[in-house]
């Protein structure tokens, strides 16, 4: 997997203006431009997807990872107030796997690659082990999908505000039977 420069997406052409996630994308797009309000998600699906286009724009692998955390910490960051907390890597990759996997496997490679990739932000941002590899692409494709999810999927029709993603991760997380 690796980076290539790309050209801009040419809105107009027919296979993305009848593609079922990009329309609503565009749409939500359409609606920030005329200055409508946009609800909590809605505004971070919009910055998300703005952070992902820089990401694949860039053709330096660093500040490719670092807009990926960017577009992952925009979408799903969430500050709960609690005494005790886990890392934003944690708590980014567990709401991610939610939404992405349908399975325990899934899910735990998911969330794997989420904090493996945002230890690598965590390197080049302090100055850590800078050393990189090509996977905040992979998260890329997986971020791109997460998005289609929240704009598509029933289940999320109706959360407006992220602290209503996190209660249903909260309830799925505890719902298990041992």
């Amino acid at each position: 997997i690796e980076n290539r420069h790309l050209e801009k997406i040419p809105i107009n052409n027919e296979f993305f203006k009848n593609n079922r996630s990009f329309s609503k994308l565009w749409n939500l797009f359409s609606k920030r431009h005329r200055q409508e309000k946009l609800n909590d998600l809605e505004s971070r699906i919009i910055n998300s997807a703005l952070s992902l286009g820089e990401s694949a724009l860039t053709q330096d692998s660093r500040n490719s990872i670092i807009y990926t955390c960017i577009a992952l910490e925009t979408l799903f960051s969430f500050d709960e107030g609690s005494l005790f907390q886990k890392s934003i890597g944690e708590k980014l990759a567990d709401i991610f796997a939610f939404i992405i996997a349908k399975d325990m496997e899934s899910r735990l490679a998911a969330s794997k690659i989420v904090k493996k990739v945002y230890s690598m932000r965590s390197a080049i941002v302090h100055g850590g082990n800078q050393r990189t590899s090509n996977e905040n692409i992979a998260v890329n494709i997986y971020l791109r999908a997460a998005i289609s999810e929240l704009l598509n999927n029933e289940k999320f029709k109706d959360i407006t505000k992220i602290s209503h993603l996190h209660e249903l991760l909260k309830m799925a997380q505890y719902s298990y039977k041992a």
